[in-house]
């Protein structure tokens, strides 16, 4: 079983809504909703590229609120190991996704049937204490 290290950055707005991105139809799991992920860099730490993530992704920057412990989700025959940071954004005017790993993006409410329709989402939002 391959394992990768990753991070979800998820991004609340000021109405307790949580940003989710369609995955672009040429990426693995396409037409997918998750928080924004990503890859940590060498010798960077799992809040640096939760930021880098999401401004790379959304052109959104923001101030982490939490970040949890690690923790992994099975995905068939993948391990991902997760440590998720909580963003709170204060403006989200400047959103504009990247179209090449994105193809939407909707603010949604903690109890979304998106989030079950995620597991990796549906686990960062639990190990967050949101649902």
């Amino acid at each position: 079983m391959k394992t990768y290290i990753t991070v979800h950055a998820v991004a609340v707005n000021n109405t307790n809504e949580y940003l989710v991105l369609q995955r672009a139809n040429h990426r693995s799991n396409p037409g997918k909703w998750n928080c924004v992920t990503g890859y940590i860099k060498d010798r960077e730490s799992a809040e640096e590229a939760a930021l880098r993530e999401l401004k790379e992704e959304t052109n959104l920057t923001g101030e982490i609120i939490k970040t949890t412990e690690p923790f992994w989700v099975i995905d068939n025959d993948v391990r991902w190991v997760v440590v998720t940071s909580l963003i709170k954004i204060k403006d989200t005017s400047n959103l504009k996704i990247g179209k090449g790993e994105s193809q939407g993006y909707k603010w949604i409410k903690a109890n979304d049937p998106i989030v079950d329709q995620s597991r990796g989402l549906k686990a960062s939002l639990n190990k967050l204490g949101i649902i």
